[in-house]
């Protein structure tokens, strides 16, 4: 049985266009998100990197046993052209419960909303009855990787095919990592590069 572990992130973040907020000026927003761990299982949600002249990317992992992977990974355009003065903020919560994993988390920019959710079930064999839902509605097995256009919210998420990659565990690592590989999908992936011209 898992013992409970729940952590809640509510983040926000209001700049003028010429003001820098916390070390940060209105262009760059990161947060690393909410996890809980126990007993050699974890979730985490709301991981955000919103810099000048790169796509927002919003991510949750679940890890199991030593392995992570991405429940989500959204790469957003057009998130920072909202409004002179955006509006930025993700909250949420990771929980590890019971037999239970589960993580919700909303990136709110202006008035366009991204919302991810995650649950599972730990069983004897591992994870079961693992569900991540993007904006309410259920992804496919093993889909990992989204792209979302802010200049039209009613596409919605869209899949795009990779392999998925190996995702360090340790947490410390996993924002520089996240960066890292956006990047290289940006550069190597034509329905990436497709999507953020």
């Amino acid at each position: 049985m898992l013992e409970r572990i729940a952590t809640t992130l509510t983040l926000a973040l209001v700049c003028a266009a010429s003001t820098a907020c916390g070390g940060l000026s209105d262009s760059n927003f990161t947060a690393s998100g909410a996890s809980a761990e126990s007993d050699g299982y974890g979730v985490t949600g709301g991981g955000v990197r919103s810099a000048a002249g790169e796509p927002t990317v919003f991510y949750g992992t679940v890890s199991e046993r030593g392995a992570r992977r991405y429940t989500y990974l959204v790469i957003a355009r057009g998130l920072d052209s909202l409004g002179e003065q955006p509006s930025r903020s993700v909250g949420g919560t990771s929980t590890a419960t019971g037999d239970r994993l589960e993580s919700e988390h909303v990136l709110t920019v202006d008035d366009v909303q991204l919302a991810a959710t995650f649950s599972a079930t730990v069983g004897d064999a591992g994870l079961v009855d693992a569900v991540t839902r993007l904006g309410g509605e259920p992804v496919e097995s093993g889909q990992w990787l989204f792209v979302f256009d802010g200049d039209d919210p009613s596409a919605g998420f869209q899949p795009v095919e990779a392999p998925a990659p190996d995702v360090p565990h340790d947490l410390a690592r996993l924002d520089g990592f996240t960066r890292r590989l956006v990047g290289e999908l940006a550069r190597g992936n034509e329905s990436v590069r497709a999507a953020l011209r």
